[in-house]
């Protein structure tokens, strides 16, 4: 009998989630590995579903759950400069509806997350307070070691580990070949994905007057704002 092939999934936000869930639909064995104490933490800010991924989300069975949780936005969104000087009118999220079926949908990453886990049909193999430090590659796949002393045997490992990938580091480094543009080192990644912007995000309750779904920004030198009802 031949062997259960086994992946390992590093890390435990929104797309390791959904690879989670990917995987035991196709009735895969995985593992996921989270360095945090929980994949379902109430931090983070909104997120918007755009119409193609609310449909792959969809097709693991997913959008009555979402559809539950989350807001289409409607209408046109509405602009103005720091001085309150109209901007102009975007009616994206109409177009959106009427040629993809449906309009993009904002929710809370919370909520997301809570989604992805509760369809999970195999909650006990995603693993908390598992901070995935080295990767080695074997004869028979690849071993994850983790902070706690712990390690993980697998055929392949995922890397959804986020913009500071641990798996990201090492595999550049096992393969000594840049991933991106001129990186010569594992260590040089992050060089790559640099920003150079901040962000405050504020949640609040609904605001009288103003339409669910309405979407509203302001544009001027060094700073814009959006809001969405």
């Amino acid at each position: 009998m031949a062997a259960t092939f086994k992946v390992l999934i590093a890390g435990g936000g929104p797309v390791g989630l959904t690879t989670a869930l990917a995987l035991s639909r196709a009735n895969i064995s995985f593992t996921l590995l989270e360095k945090y104490h929980t994949v379902v933490p109430e931090a983070g800010s909104d997120l918007v579903l755009s119409p193609v991924g609310l449909r792959a989300l969809s097709q693991l069975g997913l959008f009555d759950a979402l559809d539950g949780v989350s807001t289409p936005l409607l209408g046109p969104m509405q602009r103005i400069d720091h001085n309150g000087k109209d901007l102009g009118r975007m009616n994206f999220f109409d177009v959106f509806k009427e040629q993809l079926g449906q309009a993009p949908r904002v929710l809370r990453r919370y909520d997301l997350c809570k989604v992805l886990y509760d369809a999970i049909q195999k909650p006990e193999s995603i693993l908390c307070n598992k901070e995935v430090t080295e990767i080695q590659e074997t004869e028979q796949g690849i071993e994850a070691s983790c902070a706690d002393g712990t390690t993980y045997k697998a055929d392949m490992i995922i890397g959804a580990d986020g913009v500071h990938s641990i798996v990201r580091r090492q595999i550049t480094s096992i393969n000594d070949t840049p991933l991106v543009g001129s990186v010569k080192t594992a260590y040089d990644i992050d060089d790559v994905f640099t920003a150079k912007h901040r962000c405050l995000w504020i949640s609040f309750s609904l605001l009288p007057g103003l339409p669910i779904g309405g979407t509203f920004e302001t544009h001027g030198p060094g700073a814009s704002t959006q809001m969405r009802q």
